[in-house]
């Protein structure tokens, strides 16, 4: 096995790993079971100010958010097909930049809707 080969292993399980983590805390978020907490989730002044708004913030975001797992998945199986065909190891870059650009964009977007959902809410804890 080469190095090239054992990247693609190793980047395909860190995608899938990375989905499955994400589609959790989608169904929390969705659910309204993701605790206020500063690790997961988006943390803003807004999402922030209230337990509601949190609830709130976190749904809307959610519905954004979970886009993220297909764009995984794909990166996944594209690191795997890479590995098993021997293609470049530059081809590896390739996939972690697009999906990685993908990621920024639903980040933004899913802030944004976490924001303007908080925003709608009391401020006061609920």
């Amino acid at each position: 096995m080469t190095g090239s080969f054992m990247a693609g292993i190793v980047l395909s399980g860190i995608f899938v790993a990375a989905a499955v983590i994400v589609a959790v805390i989608a169904g929390k978020s969705r659910d309204g079971t993701l605790r206020k907490n500063s690790f997961v989730g988006v943390r803003s002044n807004k999402t922030q100010s209230s337990d509601t708004a949190w609830r709130a913030g976190q749904r809307a975001a959610q519905r954004t958010y979970a886009r993220l797992i297909p764009v995984l998945l794909v990166a996944a199986i594209a690191s795997l097909v890479n590995a098993f065909a021997g293609g470049p190891s530059w081809a590896y870059v390739v996939i972690v930049v697009i999906s990685g650009s993908a990621d920024a964009v639903i980040a933004v977007s899913s802030t944004a809707a976490a924001r303007a959902a908080a925003r709608e809410e009391p401020p006061h804890q609920g």
